[in-house]
């Protein structure tokens, strides 16, 4: 019999592989010429995932909870190296500078008053606002996205919730960042196959 802490740690495995899986997907979707992504966008997703990698494993204490953090930032780094010699840089919209300031201030916050569970809070809310302009695009066009990606992230963060379920420590803000993005990731894999 497993104890919850393996339970936990095959759950964060398995959530590693599926956005291992889903980012490789996505690349391909953009080396096929069939994504133009704004490095601008990418710029800042990458700041973004950083800052949350480390302040969420400073949350929750555990590498079975934070692996999938760590991973998501690795790639966001391969796909922002795609991006930088793919993709065209264009200006920011309100939406992603949102995102910036409030990763700015999610880390001076966290460094300031020693608070990663602050950091959590705007990284979470600067996640969902820099989500807007993908919603906003797939709402036009659904077809700019490929939705088997985003159905596989979904499943990524559902794994992820349960790796924290199964070996929960009593601190509630460990469930904001997997909660938040199964959300985001449905709605963009429902919008995209509607």
């Amino acid at each position: 019999m497993r104890t919850n802490k393996q339970k936990s740690q095959i759950l964060g495995v398995i959530a590693t592989l599926l956005s291992i899986t889903a980012s490789l997907l996505y690349n391909w979707n953009i080396l096929s010429g069939d994504s133009h992504p704004n490095l601008s966008s990418w710029l800042v997703w990458l700041f973004i995932t950083a800052l949350h990698f480390f302040s969420y494993k400073e949350v929750t204490e555990g590498w079975e909870k934070s692996l999938l953090p760590k991973m998501d930032s690795i790639l966001c780094v391969t796909t922002t190296v795609l991006v930088w010699h793919i993709g065209s840089l264009k200006s920011l919209n309100i939406y992603e500078w949102s995102c910036l300031v409030l990763g700015i201030f999610a880390g001076i916050g966290w460094r300031v008053f020693k608070s990663p569970t602050w950091a959590q809070i705007l990284l979470q809310t600067a996640l969902v606002v820099g989500g807007i302009p993908t919603i906003m695009s797939i709402w036009v066009s659904p077809i700019r996205e490929p939705g088997i990606s985003w159905f596989i992230w979904t499943c990524t963060f559902t794994a992820q919730y349960f790796a924290v379920k199964v070996n929960w420590d009593g601190k509630r803000i460990a469930y904001l960042y997997p909660v938040c993005m199964i959300i985001f990731h449905l709605i963009v894999f429902g919008l995209i196959v509607t």
